[in-house]
């Protein structure tokens, strides 16, 4: 594969990232550059990482992140998550992550007790979980500033967000249309430390 810049998926310069071991890295998208990658499996994230989709330096969503693999406009399980954050802090600039799908939890981010996740401009809608947290899941810590949460759903509780003993700190967070099954609509959290401003 031709690495230099420019040349790269979205997938390609997260793998060099991880693998480089480069620290605080930082993946943007070409000036001008709008649209929808429709993505075939989910990424997982070890590092230190900066998504940004703000092509033209307004601060709003260029790029959107789909997670409907198989493009029939049903979330459904030929459709995947887009990120797994196994370890390390992510953090995600001006990007609409929508369509998401997982059969077990966090239709559209998952983080695990080792991985923390920043969101400033992002929009996560119409992502769905088989258990818990329609759009996120985590078990590390989160981060959220500007962000919305429309229309995710999760087939037992936290139909946008679920907390497990984590943290997350919030200001001028949007939640709308969300649900669960269950309980918690909006926000499901067991345990850890709960922050909200707007």
């Amino acid at each position: 594969n031709d690495l230099s810049a420019g040349n790269l998926s979205l997938r390609e310069a997260v793998r060099l990232a991880d693998t480089s071991g480069f620290t605080g890295a930082s993946i943007s998208f070409a000036n001008g550059l709008s649209g929808t990658i429709v993505m075939g499996s989910q990424l997982q994230l070890f590092g230190t990482l900066t998504i940004n989709g703000d092509t033209n330096g307004d601060g709003l969503a260029d790029i959107t992140l789909s997670g409907d693999s198989n493009q029939n406009g049903i979330n459904d399980a030929g459709d995947t998550r887009h990120l797994e954050i196994v370890s390390g802090n992510t953090r995600l600039e001006a990007l609409t992550l929508e369509d998401g799908f997982a059969s077990d939890d966090g239709g559209s981010i998952r983080t695990g007790g080792a991985g923390a996740l920043e969101l400033s401009n992002v929009t996560l809608r119409n992502n769905t979980a088989g258990t818990y947290g329609g759009a996120i899941a985590t078990r590390g810590t989160v981060l959220a500033r500007d962000v919305t949460f429309a229309d995710n759903s999760a087939g037992t509780v936290g139909g946008a967000v679920a907390l497990r003993v984590s943290n997350i700190d919030a200001a001028n967070v949007t939640f709308s249309g969300n649900t669960a099954t269950s309980y918690g609509g909006a926000l499901y959290s067991l345990g850890g430390t709960r922050i909200f401003a707007n």
